[in-house]
């Protein structure tokens, strides 16, 4: 790689870290579980706790607070923190999914409780029992074969 690119894009952060992807590219899973180990202790940190707090006040604060650290994370480790080189740290798990480590190395997927699930494109429509404001039971399939889109907003109120 030519070094006067890696010196203008990710030494100084100047530019659009196309070099810097080219050179996070090359990083083995040794580097990535160090990065999401370090991510993890940052979460955990007084600061990051206060960061959280501040944010959690606005629409997709705690997004944004995280994206704070994963830059953080990237500047500590060399890397420019621009849009392309975040997005592709952020996606490092999937490449390499097959490592153990990489779960155990990152708070936020070890302790993922979402699934895939086995609903398909095709499936019968699921029919859990809804209930309308006034308290009227309803099962959902009553809706199935509408001929508009069905929108349902839930919601809970005490």
């Amino acid at each position: 790689m030519d070094e006067s690119c890696v010196v203008s894009s990710c030494r100084t952060g100047i530019g659009d870290g196309a070099c810097a992807l080219d050179r996070i590219a090359d990083i083995d899973v040794e580097l990535v579980i160090k990065m999401m180990q370090r991510e993890s202790d940052l979460r955990r940190s007084d600061e990051a706790q206060i960061l959280f707090d501040e944010y959690s006040k606005k629409e997709d604060g705690t997004a944004e607070a995280i994206e704070l650290l994963q830059r953080r994370v990237l500047e500590e480790f060399g890397f420019p923190s621009t849009n392309k080189v975040l997005r592709y740290y952020q996606t490092s798990r999937y490449r390499f999914a097959s490592d153990p480590r990489i779960v155990e190395a990152a708070l936020y997927i070890k302790y993922d409780r979402s699934c895939l699930g086995e609903l398909r494109v095709g499936n019968p429509f699921p029919s859990p029992t809804v209930h309308f404001l006034d308290g009227t039971p309803t099962p959902l399939s009553v809706f199935e074969n509408r001929t508009r889109p069905l929108v349902i907003v839930g919601g809970s109120y005490t």
